[in-house]
Protein backbone atom coordinates (compact mmCIF):
# COMPACT_ATOMS: atom_id res chain seq x y z
CA UNK A 1 0.00 0.00 0.00
CA UNK A 2 2.61 2.29 0.74
CA UNK A 3 4.98 2.12 -1.91
CA UNK A 4 1.64 2.61 -4.62
CA UNK A 5 0.92 5.71 -2.99
CA UNK A 6 4.48 7.12 -3.23
CA UNK A 7 4.47 5.70 -6.89
CA UNK A 8 1.31 7.42 -7.67
CA UNK A 9 2.63 10.85 -5.92
CA UNK A 10 5.82 10.63 -7.64
CA UNK A 11 3.86 10.31 -11.52
CA UNK A 12 1.85 13.23 -10.44
CA UNK A 13 4.93 15.68 -9.04
CA UNK A 14 6.86 14.54 -12.11
CA UNK A 15 3.24 15.36 -14.36
CA UNK A 16 3.99 18.98 -14.37
CA UNK A 17 1.61 21.25 -15.92
CA UNK A 18 -0.03 21.96 -19.60
CA UNK A 19 -1.25 25.35 -20.24
CA UNK A 20 -3.48 26.18 -23.18
CA UNK A 21 -1.97 24.87 -26.58
CA UNK A 22 -3.80 27.57 -28.74
CA UNK A 23 -0.92 30.10 -30.52
CA UNK A 24 -3.50 33.07 -31.29
CA UNK A 25 -1.49 32.27 -34.93
CA UNK A 26 -3.26 34.70 -38.06
CA UNK A 27 -4.90 33.42 -41.36
CA UNK A 28 -2.71 32.62 -43.91
CA UNK A 29 -5.46 33.07 -46.74
CA UNK A 30 -6.02 29.07 -46.99
CA UNK A 31 -8.92 27.14 -47.14
CA UNK A 32 -9.49 25.88 -43.04
CA UNK A 33 -9.66 22.37 -43.94
CA UNK A 34 -10.01 19.01 -41.41
CA UNK A 35 -8.26 15.84 -42.60
CA UNK A 36 -8.92 12.51 -42.00
CA UNK A 37 -6.02 9.91 -41.93
CA UNK A 38 -6.40 5.91 -41.16
CA UNK A 39 -4.31 3.31 -42.02
CA UNK A 40 -2.81 0.18 -40.27
CA UNK A 41 0.57 -0.33 -38.31
CA UNK A 42 2.48 -3.40 -36.71
CA UNK A 43 4.15 -4.05 -33.39
CA UNK A 44 6.02 -6.89 -31.99
CA UNK A 45 6.29 -8.19 -27.99
CA UNK A 46 7.13 -11.38 -26.15
CA UNK A 47 4.39 -13.64 -25.87
CA UNK A 48 3.52 -16.92 -24.28
CA UNK A 49 2.93 -19.57 -27.34
CA UNK A 50 2.80 -22.85 -25.31
CA UNK A 51 2.84 -24.04 -21.81
CA UNK A 52 4.06 -27.66 -20.79
CA UNK A 53 3.11 -28.99 -17.51
CA UNK A 54 5.89 -30.21 -14.52
CA UNK A 55 4.52 -33.25 -12.99
CA UNK A 56 6.22 -34.16 -9.52
CA UNK A 57 7.20 -37.73 -8.74
CA UNK A 58 3.76 -39.01 -8.23
CA UNK A 59 2.73 -37.64 -11.42
CA UNK A 60 0.66 -35.08 -10.02
CA UNK A 61 0.91 -31.55 -11.56
CA UNK A 62 3.63 -29.10 -9.46
CA UNK A 63 3.80 -26.26 -11.97
CA UNK A 64 4.20 -24.84 -15.90
CA UNK A 65 7.03 -23.95 -18.08
CA UNK A 66 6.10 -21.05 -20.34
CA UNK A 67 7.44 -20.84 -23.93
CA UNK A 68 7.76 -17.61 -25.13
CA UNK A 69 8.46 -16.41 -28.37
CA UNK A 70 8.46 -12.85 -30.48
CA UNK A 71 5.20 -11.97 -32.01
CA UNK A 72 4.10 -10.00 -34.07
CA UNK A 73 0.96 -8.17 -34.26
CA UNK A 74 -1.23 -5.57 -36.56
CA UNK A 75 -3.45 -2.56 -35.25
CA UNK A 76 -5.65 -0.35 -37.27
CA UNK A 77 -5.14 3.68 -36.80
CA UNK A 78 -7.08 6.52 -37.05
CA UNK A 79 -6.82 10.45 -36.52
CA UNK A 80 -8.33 13.66 -37.39
CA UNK A 81 -7.03 17.11 -37.49
CA UNK A 82 -7.22 20.80 -38.21
CA UNK A 83 -5.63 22.75 -40.85
CA UNK A 84 -5.31 26.47 -42.54
CA UNK A 85 -3.95 24.73 -46.31
CA UNK A 86 -1.01 22.53 -45.31
CA UNK A 87 -0.51 23.91 -41.61
CA UNK A 88 -2.25 22.54 -38.59
CA UNK A 89 -4.12 24.10 -36.44
CA UNK A 90 -4.89 23.81 -32.77
CA UNK A 91 -8.67 23.54 -32.32
CA UNK A 92 -9.14 26.88 -30.43
CA UNK A 93 -7.49 28.76 -33.46
CA UNK A 94 -9.37 26.54 -35.83
CA UNK A 95 -12.67 27.92 -34.65
CA UNK A 96 -11.42 31.47 -33.76
CA UNK A 97 -10.64 31.87 -37.56
CA UNK A 98 -13.07 30.22 -39.23
CA UNK A 99 -15.69 32.27 -37.40
CA UNK A 100 -17.10 30.29 -35.02
CA UNK A 101 -16.46 32.44 -32.10
CA UNK A 102 -18.65 30.63 -29.69
CA UNK A 103 -16.93 27.48 -30.45
CA UNK A 104 -13.61 29.17 -29.81
CA UNK A 105 -14.60 30.62 -26.21
CA UNK A 106 -16.29 26.97 -25.46
CA UNK A 107 -12.91 25.43 -25.97
CA UNK A 108 -11.13 28.16 -24.28
CA UNK A 109 -13.32 28.36 -21.19
CA UNK A 110 -12.83 23.99 -20.55
CA UNK A 111 -8.92 24.69 -21.21
CA UNK A 112 -9.12 27.55 -18.41
CA UNK A 113 -10.64 25.23 -16.25
CA UNK A 114 -8.73 22.20 -16.72
CA UNK A 115 -6.01 24.68 -15.85
CA UNK A 116 -7.07 25.22 -12.54
CA UNK A 117 -7.92 21.41 -12.14
CA UNK A 118 -4.41 20.58 -12.37
CA UNK A 119 -2.96 23.87 -10.08
CA UNK A 120 -5.27 22.76 -7.30
CA UNK A 121 -4.55 19.02 -7.88
CA UNK A 122 -1.16 19.04 -7.82
CA UNK A 123 0.07 21.04 -5.00
CA UNK A 124 -3.01 18.78 -3.08
CA UNK A 125 -1.70 15.80 -4.20
CA UNK A 126 2.11 16.70 -2.76
CA UNK A 127 1.00 17.33 0.39
CA UNK A 128 -1.14 14.68 0.38
CA UNK A 129 1.66 12.85 -0.50
CA UNK A 130 4.19 14.25 1.45
CA UNK A 131 1.77 14.09 4.64
CA UNK A 132 1.16 10.45 4.09
CA UNK A 133 5.14 9.39 4.36
CA UNK A 134 5.65 11.33 6.79
CA UNK A 135 3.00 9.75 9.46
CA UNK A 136 3.49 6.76 8.24
CA UNK A 137 7.27 7.51 9.03
CA UNK A 138 6.52 8.34 12.54
CA UNK A 139 3.85 6.15 13.34
CA UNK A 140 6.00 3.26 12.64
CA UNK A 141 8.74 4.64 14.46
CA UNK A 142 6.55 4.93 17.66
CA UNK A 143 5.25 1.72 17.08
CA UNK A 144 1.78 3.60 16.78
CA UNK A 145 -0.84 2.04 13.85
CA UNK A 146 -3.61 4.48 14.55
CA UNK A 147 -1.28 7.34 12.71
CA UNK A 148 0.49 5.26 10.59
CA UNK A 149 -2.94 4.36 9.69
CA UNK A 150 -3.85 8.13 9.42
CA UNK A 151 -0.98 8.61 6.91
CA UNK A 152 -1.48 5.42 4.65
CA UNK A 153 -5.36 6.10 4.42
CA UNK A 154 -5.98 9.76 5.33
CA UNK A 155 -2.98 11.25 3.31
CA UNK A 156 -3.51 8.96 0.80
CA UNK A 157 -6.81 9.48 0.14
CA UNK A 158 -5.81 13.80 -0.21
CA UNK A 159 -3.52 12.74 -2.19
CA UNK A 160 -5.48 10.53 -4.38
CA UNK A 161 -8.19 13.01 -4.57
CA UNK A 162 -5.30 15.55 -5.73
CA UNK A 163 -3.78 12.80 -8.38
CA UNK A 164 -7.80 12.33 -9.40
CA UNK A 165 -8.46 16.20 -10.17
CA UNK A 166 -4.93 17.09 -11.71
CA UNK A 167 -5.00 14.17 -14.66
CA UNK A 168 -8.63 15.27 -15.07
CA UNK A 169 -7.20 18.50 -16.04
CA UNK A 170 -4.21 17.24 -17.69
CA UNK A 171 -5.78 15.06 -19.74
CA UNK A 172 -8.07 17.43 -21.14
CA UNK A 173 -5.39 19.51 -22.26
CA UNK A 174 -4.41 16.80 -24.26
CA UNK A 175 -7.15 16.32 -25.92
CA UNK A 176 -7.31 17.61 -29.34
CA UNK A 177 -11.12 17.52 -29.68
CA UNK A 178 -12.95 19.02 -27.08
CA UNK A 179 -15.87 19.65 -28.68
CA UNK A 180 -17.91 16.93 -31.55
CA UNK A 181 -16.85 16.17 -35.00
CA UNK A 182 -19.87 17.59 -36.62
CA UNK A 183 -19.39 20.84 -35.01
CA UNK A 184 -15.74 20.83 -36.63
CA UNK A 185 -17.36 20.13 -40.04
CA UNK A 186 -19.43 22.76 -40.14
CA UNK A 187 -16.41 25.15 -40.01
CA UNK A 188 -14.23 23.65 -42.27
CA UNK A 189 -14.32 24.71 -46.38
CA UNK A 190 -12.85 21.24 -47.41
CA UNK A 191 -12.96 17.48 -45.60
CA UNK A 192 -10.39 15.70 -46.89
CA UNK A 193 -9.92 11.83 -46.15
CA UNK A 194 -6.78 9.73 -46.99
CA UNK A 195 -6.60 6.38 -46.49
CA UNK A 196 -3.19 4.19 -45.95
CA UNK A 197 -2.45 3.13 -49.57
CA UNK A 198 -5.59 5.08 -51.64
CA UNK A 199 -5.26 8.28 -53.24
CA UNK A 200 -7.12 11.27 -50.76
CA UNK A 201 -10.69 12.20 -51.59
CA UNK A 202 -11.83 15.99 -50.69
CA UNK A 203 -15.39 17.03 -50.90
CA UNK A 204 -16.73 20.09 -49.78
CA UNK A 205 -16.81 21.48 -45.72
CA UNK A 206 -20.37 23.06 -44.14
CA UNK A 207 -18.72 26.37 -44.68
CA UNK A 208 -18.80 26.16 -48.25
CA UNK A 209 -22.19 24.92 -48.23
CA UNK A 210 -23.25 27.75 -46.04
CA UNK A 211 -21.52 30.36 -48.54
CA UNK A 212 -22.86 29.07 -51.25
CA UNK A 213 -26.22 28.96 -50.08
CA UNK A 214 -25.74 32.81 -48.96
CA UNK A 215 -24.48 33.86 -52.52
CA UNK A 216 -27.64 31.82 -54.34
CA UNK A 217 -30.13 34.25 -51.70
CA UNK A 218 -28.14 37.43 -52.97
CA UNK A 219 -29.03 36.23 -56.45
CA UNK A 220 -32.34 35.77 -55.99
CA UNK A 221 -32.78 38.88 -54.06
CA UNK A 222 -31.44 40.48 -57.11
CA UNK A 223 -33.71 40.21 -59.91
CA UNK A 224 -36.50 40.37 -56.87
CA UNK A 225 -35.08 43.76 -56.76
CA UNK A 226 -35.25 44.89 -60.20
CA UNK A 227 -39.04 43.26 -60.74
CA UNK A 228 -39.97 45.62 -57.65
CA UNK A 229 -38.65 48.79 -59.06
CA UNK A 230 -40.18 47.70 -62.45
CA UNK A 231 -43.48 47.66 -60.98
CA UNK A 232 -43.22 50.92 -59.83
Amino acid sequence: MRSIIFAIGAATALGGCLSNPATGVASNGHAYKLKFESGTGSYVSNDVTSEDTVLDADGNAAGTIQHKQDVTHSYQWNQWGYYQGKTKLDEQDFYRLSGDQAAADEVARQRSKAELEQKVGLPLAIIGYIGSALLVSYGSQHQDATIENLGIYGGGAVGAAGSLLYMAGYLKLKNEHLLPQDRAEQNADLLETCREGSRCHVERGGRVAHKLEESELRQLRVPFARVSLGMR
